[in-house]
């Protein structure tokens, strides 16, 4: 076998073992807000794992003069409690006061 081929055998099975080679795409959006639950839809239909902790970023947009508009601003956490197979999930807010719209993303990624 080659020097190639036997280096790159071995960075693949280290990324599979690591599970970055099959990560899933945990960002997606709020969708609900009421009194402390919120309901998420994670791009692709990917499913939430119960117990995840998620960030929640706010995106301020504005005219391109104003120095403070098309920020990502840190809003919040929250934790899942109750994913559902088709992409959406429940969660309660840790932190923050998120509204509709603001995205997530699974915090440890």
């Amino acid at each position: 076998m080659s020097r190639f081929k036997t280096t790159s055998l071995l960075f693949a099975s280290t990324l599979a073992l690591t599970g970055i080679a099959h990560a899933a795409d945990t960002r997606g959006h709020i969708v609900a807000v009421n009194q402390g639950q919120i309901e998420i839809q994670l791009r692709k239909g990917e499913v939430a794992q119960e117990g995840a902790i998620y960030k929640i970023t706010h995106y301020r947009a504005g005219s391109p003069k104003d120095v403070t508009a098309n920020l990502r601003l840190y809003a919040g956490r929250l934790q899942i409690t109750m994913p559902m197979p088709d992409g959406r999930a429940h969660a309660q807010v840790l932190d923050g006061q998120p509204v509709v719209g603001d995205m997530v993303s699974e915090e440890n990624r």
